[in-house]
């Protein structure tokens, strides 16, 4: 019985022991979380998670020596399990960086800076979003919040890339720049986001390979100026 007893402690402790190399990142895998619904930056092709983020992400694996897997969730989930530390210690799907997120994980040097766009039904009449009168209602994906305009939402604020190509093939949607309103009531500058890849917090050695790699990206420069991230950006979208 003592036998059949260790037996049983052996097998689980190297079940165990290969649980938390899947699933935190530990021995040679590297986990990362993303919301694949969130062209170019991640989306869905031939079965397969794709984008300029995954590239990054692809490039951050060969400098720590780790393949990378991705696991593609509810966005809402991806800063919190990040946090934890066990599921995953990275996240990246076009994160921005706001000082709730910060308190929680670290973010990566900004590697993307966006303008915000309004996505609206073609026969909405237009209006301004004053922030008094605003009700926020919060979507596990894109697709899904889009699919409810007109229904239970009025509009979705999203990033200007994600924005085209989340309407370009439905003729009822239009999208829009977001501008912050000015004391005179007037449109003012254009609302911009920006984008970094969050890690959990005390993974130095994995913040240090992102941030170099995005750097040694952003450093390097085509004939037309666009930076690496940006060229990874347009090549996902084609042009």
């Amino acid at each position: 019985m003592k036998k059949f007893l260790c037996m049983i402690l052996a097998v689980l402790t190297a079940a165990c022991a290969m649980g938390m190399a899947a699933c935190g990142g530990n021995g040679n895998t590297l986990i990362v979380y993303t919301e694949a619904g969130f062209a170019p930056f991640e989306y869905i092709k031939d079965s397969k998670i794709v984008g300029a983020d995954v590239d990054i992400m692809n490039l951050v694996g060969e400098e720590l020596g780790m393949s990378v897997q991705f696991e593609n969730v509810a966005f809402d989930q991806i800063v919190d399990t990040v946090s934890a530390g066990k599921l995953a210690k990275v996240g990246a799907a076009g994160i921005s960086i706001t000082e709730e997120r910060k308190e929680k994980v670290a973010f990566s040097v900004p590697y993307y800076t966006a303008n915000l766009f309004v996505i609206y039904q073609v026969t909405a009449e237009g209006g301004v979003l004053d922030g008094k009168n605003v009700t926020k209602t919060g979507y596990d994906a894109l697709s899904t919040a889009v699919a409810d305009i007109g229904l239970n939402i009025d509009v979705v604020i999203i990033d200007e890339l994600p924005a085209k190509q989340l309407i370009k093939d439905n003729s009822k949607l239009k999208c829009a720049p977001l501008y912050y309103q000015g004391a005179d009531g007037e449109a003012d500058e254009a609302a911009v986001d920006e984008y970094a890849i969050c890690v959990t917090k005390g993974e130095t050695e994995i913040l240090n390979a992102i941030n170099k790699v995005l750097n040694a990206l952003l450093a390097e420069t085509d004939e037309n100026g666009n930076n690496g991230v940006e060229q990874l950006v347009m090549e996902h979208l084609g042009v």
